[in-house]
């Protein structure tokens, strides 16, 4: 995960455990491909259906199905602006975007104009991949025609990325410095509320809890 990020493949297959789980979580983490056999189609479930319950999983296929769907998804090049490569490019950008927002807005009520664009190009790319379209206007008029894509794409842009004291500069300051200060300056008979801005599953919320 951490040497190919979104071009790492991870697939889990007929067994027991639950580190495949784990190994999912990072593949998930560093925007690469999971696969999970369905457990129906193995001789051991265990392993399959742990990940199914608590990685997120792209792709649950009969073992004899996950081969050419891997084969399908990373032939698939989708052909999107970089807002790096200039000016024209950027804007290109901003305009598939704003195509794209309104359509996911529209049918979900969710805004995602704030997000980085560089995480968002790259999840499109994603679904672009899963749906084997490489131009932008043909997604967007698939988005158009099909609503459970924007759906799919819209879950796919809040993934679950998450661990406990994620960001350990961050989480470093707020133990050296500001936690600290915070209650320095707190009345002892008051309250403290944090608001974790990031929940997921909760490790950064419980993060910010074992710090206080």
């Amino acid at each position: 995960a951490s040497s190919h990020g979104g071009r790492a493949v991870g697939v889990i297959l007929s067994g027991t455990g639950s580190d495949g789980t784990q190994g999912l979580r990072q593949i998930k983490e560093h925007g690469g491909l999971t696969v999970v056999q369905d457990p129906c189609d193995a001789e051991y479930d265990g392993m399959p259906r742990s990940a199914i319950a608590s990685a997120p999983v792209d792709l649950v296929l009969p073992v004899r199905e996950i081969p050419q769907a891997i084969l399908r998804f990373i032939r698939t090049k989708p052909e999107l602006p970089d807002p790096m490569d200039g000016r024209d490019a950027a804007h290109e950008a901003d305009r598939l975007l704003h195509s794209i927002f309104t359509l996911i807005l529209r049918r979900t009520g969710r805004d995602f104009s704030a997000y980085k664009r560089s995480t968002l190009l790259r999840r499109i790319g994603r679904r672009m991949q899963f749906n084997h379209v490489e131009r932008a206007v043909d997604y967007i008029e698939l988005l158009s025609r099909e609503p459970e894509e924007i759906h799919a794409l819209a879950d796919d842009l809040l993934i679950t990325v998450t661990r406990f004291f994620r960001d350990p500069e961050v989480f470093n300051r707020l133990q050296m410095t500001i936690i600290p200060e915070l209650l320095a300056s707190t009345d002892a008979h008051a309250g403290i509320r944090v608001w974790s801005v990031a929940c997921a599953t909760g490790e950064e919320a419980y993060s910010l809890a074992i710090l206080l």
